[in-house]
């Protein structure tokens, strides 16, 4: 396949010969993301940036690296001037692209530009396709992340919302439960949420905090009201028609 680097890097590598093998894009991005997950943000941007040097990570098929490249860098001086070069190509306005500006804006403080880069974000958002990681799970970790560095309640709304809507859209995803239940502060929506993560995913992260009671609780929950092994009660008139038909 024939590739070619990110265009804000281009002249900053040697040209490698043609023919010559390099990485996939998905190595470069596992072991940057493992990086930045640790806390290393200064190894995350270098090896970000080592991506973006042989696949273009701006605008393209490869942009998936982007807002992560951006938040490295937003957190470890940005010596790479990743933010200049988003400046300068403002045209290309992705779900990427908007979640970088939203990362940058965090780091000033700017919250209120921030708050809106992660709203244009949303209405930019694709398909998750060839993409490492959900692109609605990539949502829900920039709203955390913004509220973890910010503090603001707004990002803490967002990510609420957006855990419940999506448990609508994709029932099965344990993440939305577990986001919710780690987050909220509501007592009747703390024991569902833990439930269905424990159903789903009981090894998550998220709720391993959860006390032998609140386990206890979802357990028994689970054993009442869980979707995927009871079938919802039906309406008198539903149940007389059925019956009806048989």
């Amino acid at each position: 396949m024939i590739v070619h680097g990110s265009k804000f890097r281009r002249g900053m590598t040697p040209k490698l010969p043609e023919g010559t093998s390099i990485r996939s894009p998905l190595a470069f991005f596992g072991d940057a993301y493992v990086s930045l997950r640790q806390g290393q943000y200064a190894l995350a941007a270098d090896q970000f940036i080592a991506m973006a040097d042989r696949y273009d990570v701006v605008d393209g098929e490869y942009s998936f690296g982007l807002a992560y490249l951006a938040y490295a860098a937003s957190r470890s001086g940005d010596r790479y001037n990743v933010e200049r070069a988003l400046d300068s190509d403002p045209q290309v306005e992705s779900f990427d692209w908007w979640l970088a500006k939203a990362y940058f804006a965090a780091a000033r403080k700017d919250v209120a530009a921030a708050d809106a880069a992660l709203k244009s974000a949303f209405y930019f958002r694709p398909n998750t396709e060839y993409r490492p990681i959900l692109a609605e799970y990539q949502y829900a970790e920039a709203c955390e992340w913004l509220y973890r560095d910010t503090k603001d309640p707004r990002f803490l709304t967002a990510l609420l919302d957006w855990s419940k809507r999506h448990q609508v859209i994709q029932p099965t995803h344990a993440w939305a439960y577990a986001v919710q239940y780690e987050y909220t502060t509501t007592p009747s929506e703390r024991v569902p949420a833990l439930a269905m993560a424990l159903y789903l995913d009981p090894a998550s992260p998220r709720i391993k905090g959860a006390s032998k009671a609140e386990t206890a609780a979802a357990r028994r929950w689970l054993q009442m009201n869980n979707p995927f092994t009871h079938r919802p009660p039906q309406a008198p008139e539903l149940q007389a028609r059925v019956a009806k038909s048989l």
